[in-house]
């Protein structure tokens, strides 16, 4: 092994053990090619699938949590999601997110008509 690919090798390890995977590159590469604004939803779509997979949540649950985190902490839903994107998790103080949590989760989501419902896991 050469020189360069030692140097290549160190610098990708180097980055991909700072992100929290490659949906970072993802969206880097989709902000380069069409924008900050094209990439606003990509950035959101990422941060909903973050917090399914770390809340067990469904994506309408997760957009709803993101969008309740967005109103209590007075900031816009975009840069909260890119502060989930970026660490890989809501950053709020513990006890606000399980009441948001506790607020998600007990609200019924109207289903349009001959949908199936959704998955919930039985893990």
């Amino acid at each position: 092994m050469g020189a360069d690919q030692v140097i290549a090798l160190v610098t990708f390890v180097a980055v991909g053990s700072g992100s929290p995977g490659p949906n970072n590159t993802l969206l880097l590469a989709s902000g380069a090619g069409f924008g900050f604004r094209r990439t606003v939803p990509h950035v959101i779509g990422t941060a909903i699938g973050i917090l399914m997979t770390s809340h067990r949540l469904t994506a309408a649950q997760a957009f709803q949590l993101l969008t309740h985190a967005s109103q209590h902490s007075n900031r816009k839903l975009r840069d909260i999601a890119a502060d989930i994107t970026s660490t890989g998790r809501l950053t709020l103080r513990p006890t606000l997110i399980d009441e948001l949590l506790i607020r998600v989760t007990s609200t019924t989501v109207e289903l349009p008509a001959g949908s199936p419902p959704p998955d919930r896991g039985t893990n």
